[in-house]
């Protein structure tokens, strides 16, 4: 019987120490795209993919990595992150490109947008011996709830599904299913520094990326109104 309170306390008091250090979150996830690949490109293949994640959070990831795990020169390979909330444009980087001889990069990134269903979608790059750039849209994920385990949210991003052109000739929609930076609209929706809802210049999210020695540092872009007036600010790169 002793044994038995003995072993009631300690299981009690392990309890107590996860609860005061705190659980994980409920059914916590990551979701990977599909796999896309390039057609070789001075005699490598390249996949590509990206990844959501819900865990803490939410960050959206796209990667780049060589078929066979075969290391390139730096700035051969390139990747830029978006990450989305019901299809309005939550947090972006601009291309950031290997710095080291490797087989893959990376490139992350994170915000929260408020409570609703997020989803990653980005871009990759492969810089040829020739000088050209090769570009390809990563395959987008499944979308993840966030906070995790959570009930339904009714969206507040309902605006990133509306589209059209303003009274200055310029279009706006979102982002989220576009699959080249030059099919983007004049005005990407998008959460602003905020989370006010407005719009962010196509411009502004499209960095060269013939430039690998791009600064990953944080660009700071206006956040627009439908009728293309500033109204905020939109942060690009963290």
């Amino acid at each position: 019987m002793l044994s038995t309170r003995k072993s009631l306390t300690t299981a009690a008091a392990a309890g107590a120490i996860i609860a005061l250090l705190g659980a994980a979150p409920a059914h916590a996830e990551v979701r990977t795209g599909w796999i896309g690949g390039s057609p070789p490109i001075d005699g490598t293949v390249y996949l590509h993919t990206s990844t959501i994640d819900n865990g803490g959070v939410p960050i959206g990831s796209s990667r780049i990595y060589t078929s066979f795990g075969n290391v390139v020169n730096p700035g051969t390979m390139g990747a830029k992150a978006r990450l989305f909330r019901e299809g309005a444009l939550c947090s972006a980087t601009d291309y950031r490109f290997n710095a080291f001889l490797t087989n893959s990069q990376n490139t992350a990134t994170t915000r929260d947008c408020g409570a609703g269903w997020y989803n990653s979608h980005g871009f990759v790059a492969v810089l040829g011996s020739n000088g050209a750039i090769n570009e390809y849209v990563t395959f987008p994920t499944d979308p993840l709830q966030y906070p995790p385990g959570t009930a339904a949210e009714p969206s507040a991003a309902a605006f990133a599904d509306e589209s059209g052109v303003n009274s200055r000739g310029q279009t706006y929609g979102g982002a989220a299913e576009i699959n080249n930076d030059s099919e983007l609209p004049d005005l990407v929706a998008a959460f602003g520094s905020n989370l006010q809802q407005g719009y962010v210049k196509a411009s502004d999210l499209r960095a060269d990326p013939s430039n690998a020695e791009q600064s990953p540092s944080i660009r700071v872009v206006p956040l627009m109104s439908r009728e293309g007036e500033e109204i905020g600010k939109f942060e690009i790169g963290s």
